[in-house]
């Protein structure tokens, strides 16, 4: 069922900022970087090591990073993790009284949903999501290399 960690999203306020501390002082290998106008943020990945890492800085104090960063501070927003069969793993994790939301299908890329697994109320984090995918990229746009 479950393959892999896929990418950890991180929040933060200043993506400048923290692109040249990850290329400094991590040793980052930037990937690539688009603005999301309905999500109201802007993505900046980066390969470290044998991982991805996404980080999301607000493009509007409405916007849900922003809101994200206001309630926790500059923390994990979400995990991709990939799974075998995404429909076999929703059907799982509502049969054990998880929820699910915003399912999209980009035909032919990926097919993806959020999972609020981690919740306050649960004692294990405070209000992060796990995107659950059959491919990479959860970003919600296409992804164009930067030159």
């Amino acid at each position: 069922m479950f393959k892999k960690v896929d990418h950890m999203a991180i929040a933060v306020k200043n993506l400048e900022e923290t692109k040249k501390k990850l290329v400094t002082l991590l040793g980052a290998k930037f990937i690539v970087e688009n603005v999301n106008k309905e999500g109201q943020y802007r993505v900046a990945i980066f390969r470290i090591g044998e991982n991805i890492f996404t980080f999301l800085e607000s493009t509007s104090p409405e916007g849900f990073v922003a809101k994200h960063i206001e309630r926790s501070g500059e923390t994990l927003q979400h995990m991709g993790i990939e799974v075998d069969d995404i429909q076999k793993f929703m059907d799982h994790l509502h049969a054990n009284g998880v929820k699910t939301s915003n399912y999209v299908e980009i035909a032919g890329v990926r097919k993806e949903v959020l999972v609020g697994i981690f919740s306050t109320k649960a004692g294990i984090s405070s209000g992060s999501s796990c995107r659950y995918s059959n491919g990479w990229g959860n970003t919600g746009m296409p992804l164009r290399r930067k030159e």
